[in-house]
């Protein structure tokens, strides 16, 4: 949709008074990344994310999106006692696939967050945990598994024994990364176990990214809001925890420089990211979600160990995505790769050890 079609669109919708289209202060930005996407704000903080569904798999993809806003929102509508966790859905149009949601305003992601500062904050952690902590409370308490018949599977467990369809459609280095996957002594076995173990329980994000989760006031007392569910379905929800462990431990991994002929406790004190901070907002983020769960009861042992193995699963994927558009594996999708192994042959010792949490 065209800058001048998404504002029509507004009008023709009613999120968008006439006033407000001719303004000198309507700015119009192209977002787009799966979808085409489009941000019209009226300088003042405040506007609307519309995004477009082209070709029939993001039509899919966009109309669950939709689905799921509009149950979770009426969900939420019958349970004023959990706070919201979503954007506020505006307008859907089935006919041109054209979703609306408000831009949550005076907010950054937490990518853009830790990027600029690299800082990863214990608070922001814990609003994170509660956003995320209240979506599983609320699904799980509903049964809700969400709009589409099939469950979410992540990606790594496709793409490390993949068909053809699959296969040609990834980078030189990928499938590099694949080969190496299939010859590592273990490696295989440990992810066939990781899937062998997933439990579909309700609906969950699947892609709890961090830019996917937008921060709105301050560090100190803001509160995180959940984007982008076109991927989401029936699944495991320590995949959603798992994932938010890996985007702290894949951030700091990240921030080693690749140093020859150096040991592991050398790479630590080379990470721009200190560990340590990372080690705090990971247990600050644990704890919030535990509390805003309520549901780890007698079995939060199994289900924290479960969550750090598919974290483990997780870093496989962020190797994929680094080398997306790469010709040779890379030393840092090495160094994840190794981590990923590791925690994946440990879960239960990674938990306490590595990522700090107690799962006595």
């Amino acid at each position: 949709m065209s800058p001048r079609g998404a504002v029509q669109f507004l009008l023709e919708a009613g999120a968008l008074r006439e006033e407000e289209a001719v303004s000198a202060i309507l700015e119009i930005r192209n977002v787009s990344r799966r979808n085409s996407g489009l941000i019209v704000a009226n300088g003042t903080g405040s506007g609307f994310y519309l995004k477009q569904g082209i070709g029939e798999e993001r039509r899919r993809t966009v109309g669950n999106e939709a689905t799921i806003l509009l149950d979770l929102q009426a969900a939420l509508a019958h349970d004023p006692s959990t706070p919201s966790f979503l954007p506020e859905l505006v307008v859907f149009d089935p006919v041109r696939c054209a979703l609306v949601t408000r831009v949550v305003p005076n907010s950054k992601s937490l990518m853009d967050l830790s990027r600029r500062r690299r800082i990863y904050s214990e608070t922001v952690a814990c609003a994170l945990g509660n956003a995320l902590g209240h979506f599983h409370r609320l699904v799980a308490a509903t049964g809700y598994s969400g709009a589409s018949s099939a469950d979410f599977v992540p990606f790594p467990f496709r793409a490390v024994e993949p068909e053809l369809s699959m296969l040609v459609s990834l980078s030189a280095a990928n499938v590099d990364l694949v080969r190496v996957v299939q010859n590592s002594d273990g490696y295989l076995p440990l992810l066939r176990k990781a899937r062998a173990d997933w439990n579909p329980e309700h609906l969950i994000h699947g892609d709890v990214r961090m830019d996917n989760c937008i921060l709105s006031g301050s560090r100190r007392s803001g509160r995180v809001t959940i984007v982008d569910w076109e991927l989401s379905g029936r699944g495991d929800p320590a995949w959603d925890v798992g994932t938010v462990l890996a985007e702290y431990i894949g951030a700091w991994l990240l921030s080693i420089p690749i140093v020859r002929d150096t040991t592991a406790e050398q790479l630590f004190s080379f990470a721009r990211l200190p560990f340590s901070m990372v080690r705090r907002a990971v247990g600050a983020f644990m704890t919030a979600y535990e509390v805003a769960y309520t549901a780890y009861g007698p079995a939060r042992g199994e289900r924290i160990t479960k969550a750090v193995r598919l974290a483990g699963v997780r870093l496989l994927q962020i190797a994929f995505e680094q080398l997306q558009a790469a010709h040779e594996l890379s030393g840092q999708a090495v160094y994840v790769l190794q981590l990923s192994l590791n925690i994946l042959k440990r879960p239960d010792q990674a938990a306490g050890a590595f990522f700090g949490i107690d799962v006595a």
